[in-house]
């Protein structure tokens, strides 16, 4: 399910300051968040598919946020917020009343209280998480999404072209739009790939969405079950006529 990560509103204070988000990326060890908020199954992960359209996972384990020990990057978010607010910041952070995700962003809560930002967790139910997601009424929220396919037409079609149908983040930028329209029309896949990449880091230093592990889906059955298909995502699972009982 991606993109998975912080979704911070960057069209109105505080979020429109880029340092604060920056602080947000830092503070997060991901590390941490995987075994608290995935059992420790996940996969580093930026917005593409890792290792696949995206970066290797080594690349994305050395990026701040990432990298490990965690120490310099929670001094450096430290930083920032006492520059910024001194007296500290108080900030309402909009969540999914479901277990995963409210475990999810109490995780985030906690690492964001570490720097100095008092956050205030607001569960809500997911008609209204949608409902005000889509309008931009919120300060900051953590999500993972969840693709049918993958490919980056759907990835930033869908939440970064302005105007996008899952683009609750309110992020535009002529460039993606005009980019995003030449990578799709791109035949050959290195070329893709290499188009797709740089539109991720544009999106990357702008940093709308502050990145977060990606779960891996598992799938369960006995022994005795044959031809089991397994679709790409959670939400495209194949018909089952052919699965079969030894």
């Amino acid at each position: 399910c991606r993109p998975s990560g912080v979704n911070m509103n960057s069209t109105k204070p505080p979020f429109n300051d880029k340092r604060l988000r920056q602080a947000v990326n830092l503070a997060i060890d991901r590390e941490a968040y995987t075994a608290a908020v995935h059992g420790g199954y996940a996969t580093p992960s930026l917005y593409l598919a890792t290792g696949g359209w995206g970066k290797t996972e080594a690349e994305i384990r050395a990026l701040p946020g990432y990298r490990q020990p965690h120490d310099a990057d929670l001094a450096e978010a430290k930083k920032i917020i006492k520059e910024l607010y001194p007296n500290g910041l108080a900030v309402k952070m909009m969540a999914r009343n479901t277990s995963g995700y409210m475990r999810q962003n109490e995780f985030i809560a906690g690492e964001l209280n570490k720097i100095g930002l008092s956050v205030t967790i607001e569960a809500q139910d997911t008609a209204i998480v949608f409902d005000r997601a889509a309008k931009l009424d919120y300060t900051i929220w953590s999500y993972y999404f969840c693709q049918t396919t993958n490919t980056p037409e759907e990835l930033f079609g869908s939440y970064f072209i302005t105007g996008g149908s899952r683009n609750w983040i309110g992020y535009s930028d002529p460039a993606i739009d005009k980019g995003y329209l030449e990578m799709a029309a791109m035949g050959d896949p290195v070329q893709k790939k290499a188009k797709a990449r740089a539109m991720e880091q544009t999106i990357l230093d702008f940093l709308p969405i502050a990145p977060l592990p990606v779960q891996i889906t598992q799938r369960w059955a006995y022994s005795y079950v044959k031809d089991l298909p397994l679709g790409i995502s959670q939400y495209t699972r194949e018909k089952n006529e052919l699965v079969w009982r030894s």
